[in-house]
């Protein structure tokens, strides 16, 4: 967190400074490695950039808008969930309107707010 707040740049641009690589790279080099379809090796290891190769790759767009929904709800690792921004032309792709994606982002942290007492129990005697 102090490298991201210093520079005031996203968790990925810290990583990339940092570490050489980010996460997407990592992951989808274990996928290839692991064997998995090719397909998923590229929407993981693009999915933070689906644009890639001047064409919008679907399965990409879909891991890049889950992800964005996530982070912003809270869910998953990033200290930069809330300026976590998805491509307006992924959206555009998956024929999702802003409006409905704002919309399932609010329902999500209201669903994640409501289960967190369900977490928050305490250990029995």
């Amino acid at each position: 967190n102090t490298y991201l707040e210093a520079n005031n740049c996203t968790f990925m641009e810290a990583e990339k400074a940092v570490l050489g690589f980010d996460h997407a790279e990592i992951g989808g080099q274990i996928a290839r490695h692991w064997n998995l379809p090719i397909e998923l090796c590229h929407a993981i290891s693009c999915h933070h950039d689906p644009e890639q190769r001047g064409s919008i790759d679907t399965l990409a767009s879909i891991v890049h808008v889950a992800n964005a929904v996530s982070l912003a709800a809270g869910i998953g690792l990033g200290a930069d969930g809330l300026r976590t921004s998805v491509n307006s032309s992924v959206l555009e792709r998956l024929h999702i309107d802003e409006v409905v994606f704002e919309n399932i982002i609010d329902k999500l942290v209201k669903r994640v707010s409501d289960a967190q007492p369900l977490f928050e129990m305490e250990a029995l005697n």
